[in-house]
């Protein structure tokens, strides 16, 4: 049934109906109906399917990658489903925001809300939906890498295989066959895989048995059989060439497989086809591995300019991904914010609720007391035991408002704890992307210091080829910019650490800008290594800077830098 076809005589119902059939199929068909069952059930003010239409509606919008407008649906849903007292819808809208809080960034969140809903629907037998929430633990252990707990999550899921469809299967065992793949248990990955493959075939699900087809590849291409790889990367063209000739991995990876074999020009040419793809679908992940693989096969070429050409431009991508990795971290931080902000206010209504029925408990019992009153006119000789029952009443309200004081105490307790593991979690997140920026430092340089290596070997190989390879060497050398590294880093360490600096200048003054930078590195717990690599000294040379840091720092012989420094 179309848009067009749509008129007054279709129930709210049949509008929720044809918006679940569209979800897979049209989402911007699936809006449309669900829109307008909104508009009807508010209209006819039908609490119950007004819940539902919010649950659809929260489920399409998700699905459209909209996680702040399908989170305040999901808010709204739960706040109707609780007053009708509907539990498993209640479990239901949990557990999808709990894929919005995985989405985000927040594991921790994510897994407490699937454990919660997984207790609900083991007491009520549901072993479908069981299965699911497995999986999705499985998921979010996946994310964080914990494979161990991951795999263990997904083998419970497969306990209540006899009540999933082929497709829900074939994703069971790909995510198992990616788990042994992560963990280089290569046999494993492959026998998981091929059972993914058998699931996916049955339903003829192409775009996914190319997928398992690539994967399969790929596991060949670590052991270096390179003609298996191969072979099934011609099984994947002949299932299905029309979605293949649009998918920039599997020309990566038959790049990948020719420059392995030496075909340095064949490998050229699907890498270029490869990046070229990327280059039109405007999609930047994985475009770094091509890259560097066009930058490798033009070595072998001795093609040193375009060589340079494509590490320069991986460089330019490197920055790039990090800008919108940033610009992703206050997305995620401004829609976290309105998330919080809408359940503050679902925590505001339901106080108002409560508050409100309390003022009419209390507006009844005062009518009482006023009946008493003029009872007590009339009837004289009871007045004493009218006086005594009044007074009982009077303390049975005010426990009742002692009562509801305690639980508004209680409330604002766990507002503030909420606000606490809030502020924890912030911390963490920025934690993280300063060791990222810190291991892309030395990524940088260590990649940019490789090169320059290659290519003075070619020197002392060919002194011929000097002249031409040594501006290369001295443009390499220019790339490195480990000033602006280091003021990028500076900017996230003080939003992190505002007050670090301070103390350590407060106890000496005459440590040095390099004295700093040691103190900031170790703070982060780079290992020693490490901080040589970013500073560009040997570590003999950061053993000597830590003995003049402790001596200005006036510390002892056995107290321990990094201990000293943690604490600050």
């Amino acid at each position: 049934m179309g848009k067009q076809a749509v008129n007054a005589q279709v129930s709210t119902k049949e509008l929720i109906e044809y918006s679940k059939k569209y979800i897979y199929t049209d989402l911007d068909s699936a809006t449309w109906f669900i829109q307008e069952a909104l508009r009807q059930a508010e209209k006819e003010k039908d609490s119950l399917l007004w819940a539902k239409s919010l649950k659809i509606g929260g489920v399409i919008y998700y699905s459209k990658g909209e996680l702040e407008n399908a989170s305040a649906l999901f808010y709204k849903a739960n706040y109707f489903f609780k007053r009708l007292n509907k539990a498993k819808d209640l479990a239901q809208i949990q557990n999808n925001q709990a894929l919005i809080y995985r989405d985000l960034g927040l594991y921790d969140r994510a897994a407490k809300l699937h454990l919660s809903t997984l207790e609900f629907f083991e007491s009520v037998k549901d072993t479908l939906r069981i299965g699911q929430v497995y999986n999705n633990l499985g998921i979010v252990y996946q994310r964080i890498k914990d494979l161990d707990l991951a795999l263990t999550y997904y083998n419970k899921a497969l306990m209540f295989n006899k009540y999933m469809d082929a497709g829900t299967l074939g994703a069971l065992f790909l995510n198992k066959g990616i788990i042994y793949d992560l963990k280089d248990q290569n046999k494993q990955a492959l026998v998981y895989y091929l059972k993914a493959l058998d699931y996916y075939q049955s339903v003829n699900y192409v775009e996914d048995v190319i997928g398992i087809y690539i994967n399969i590849a790929a596991l060949h291409i670590k052991a270096t059989r390179l003609d298996s790889a191969l072979y099934y990367h011609q099984k994947a063209d002949q299932e299905g060439a029309s979605f293949v000739q649009y998918n920039p991995l599997y020309y990566g990876q038959l790049g990948e497989i020719y420059y392995k074999k030496k075909e340095y020009k064949k490998a050229l040419e699907h890498l270029n086809k490869a990046y070229l793809l990327k280059k039109e679908n405007g999609v930047k992940f994985n475009l770094r591995i091509i890259l560097r693989w066009l930058r490798e096969t033009y070595m072998e070429l001795g093609q040193y300019e375009d060589a340079l050409k494509y590490t320069i431009e991986e460089k330019e991508l490197q920055d790039s991904l990090y800008q919108m990795e940033r610009i992703k971290l206050v997305q995620s931080l401004e829609i976290q914010y309105n998330v919080e902000k809408k359940e503050q206010q679902i925590v505001s209504l339901n106080d108002s609720l409560v508050l409100a029925k309390n003022q009419k408990l209390l507006a009844d019992k005062e009518l009482v007391i006023q009946k008493i009153h003029r009872n007590v006119s009339i009837l004289g000789i009871g007045i004493l035991l009218i006086f005594i029952g009044l007074i009982i009443n009077r303390m049975r309200i005010r426990k009742k408002l002692f009562l509801v004081r305690e639980a508004s105490l209680e409330q604002q307790h766990r507002i503030s704890e909420l606000e606490r593991k809030q502020l924890q979690a912030d911390l963490e997140h920025k934690s993280r992307t300063l060791s990222n920026l810190a291991l892309s430092a030395i990524q940088k340089n260590e990649m940019l210091d490789t090169l320059d290596e290659k290519l003075q070997m070619l020197v002392q190989k060919d002194q011929q080829a000097s002249l031409a390879i040594k501006p290369i060497q001295k443009m390499l050398k220019e790339q490195v910019s480990i000033e602006e590294d280091w003021n990028q880093f500076k900017v996230h360490f003080e939003e992190v650490h505002p007050e670090f600096y301070k103390k350590l200048l407060a106890i000496s003054t005459t440590l040095t800008q390099n004295d700093l930078r040691h103190c900031t590195y170790i703070k982060v717990k780079l290992e020693s290594k490490e901080i040589a690599r970013i500073m560009g000294i040997s570590p003999k040379s950061v053993q000597m800077s830590r003995y003049r840091i402790k001596k200005k720092l006036q510390l002892d012989r056995k107290e321990d830098l990094f201990v000293f420094i943690e604490r600050l």
